[in-house]
C-alpha cells in the first residue's frame, strides 16, 4: 500500500456492534495489490466474502487467478443513485467502478417498473481532468428498452428513462469527454434488464 497505508489506517471505523458495522476508504486496495494480499487485508476485518468488489486486483499466482476467478459483483440497485469513478492505471487505461452506499457493484441494473436510473460521477486523483458525460450510445437504440436519456448541466450526472413494457436487455455505453483529451471516452458497459414479475 505504500504511502497509502497512512490513510487507509485513518479511515477505518468501527460500528458498536464490531466488525459488522464496520467501514473504511477502500481506494487504496484498488490498485497495485494482487488479488491475495487484498484478500488478506479484507480478512483482517472479516471481510474475505467481498473479494469480488476488487476486480482489478492484480494476478500473479494461481492464487490471484482463484480468488478473482469466482468473484462476481452484484448488480447495482436501480432505485438508488449509482456512483461511477472512472481513473487511470499506468498503463493509462480507463477503469470503471460502480458503487453504491460503500457496496461495488457491476453497473448493471434489473428493473421490474418504470424507472430513471441514475449514474452520477465521483472523481479521484487519478480521474481524467474535467470528466463529464456527454450521452450514451446504444448497441440497439431502436429495442426501446431505454427510451430517454438526461445529462445533468454540469455533465455530472446521467439520468436513463427505461420503459418496462420492452421486455429484454437494454446495451448501452456512456460516452465522456475530459479536458486531458480532445477524443471522447467509451465506457465498456453497463446494461438495463427489464423483467416481468
Amino acid at each position: 500500500m505504500g504511502s497509502d497505508l497512512p490513510a487507509f489506517i485513518d479511515s477505518i471505523q468501527f460500528g458498536s456492534n464490531g466488525n459488522s458495522g464496520i467501514t473504511f476508504d477502500n481506494s487504496a486496495l484498488q490498485t497495485n495489490l494482487t488479488a491475495t494480499e487484498v484478500y488478506q487485508i479484507l480478512s483482517l476485518f472479516g471481510l474475505q466474502t467481498t473479494i469480488g468488489q476488487y476486480p482489478d486486483a492484480l494476478s500473479y499466482t494461481e492464487t490471484d487467478e482463484l480468488l478473482l476467478e469466482n468473484a462476481v459483483l452484484p448488480l447495482c440497485d436501480a432505485a438508488k443513485p449509482i456512483k461511477l469513478r472512472v481513473t487511470l492505471n499506468k498503463a493509462k487505461e480507463a477503469q470503471f467502478k460502480y458503487q453504491q452506499s460503500s457496496v461495488v457493484c457491476d453497473g448493471n441494473v434489473e428493473l421490474t417498473e418504470n424507472t430513471t436510473i441514475t449514474y452520477s460521477l465521483v472523481h479521484r486523483k487519478r480521474t481524467p481532468e474535467g470528466l463529464r458525460f456527454e450521452g450514451a450510445g446504444f448497441t440497439n437504440p431502436f429495442d426501446a428498452h431505454i427510451e430517454q436519456v438526461t445529462v445533468s448541466d454540469d455533465g455530472q450526472a446521467i439520468y436513463l428513462n427505461n420503459n418496462i413494457e420492452n421486455l429484454g436487455i437494454g446495451k448501452f455505453q456512456f460516452i465522456f469527454s475530459s479536458d486531458d483529451s480532445d477524443l471522447l471516452l467509451v465506457s465498456p458497459d453497463p446494461q438495463a434488464i427489464n423483467i416481468k414479475v
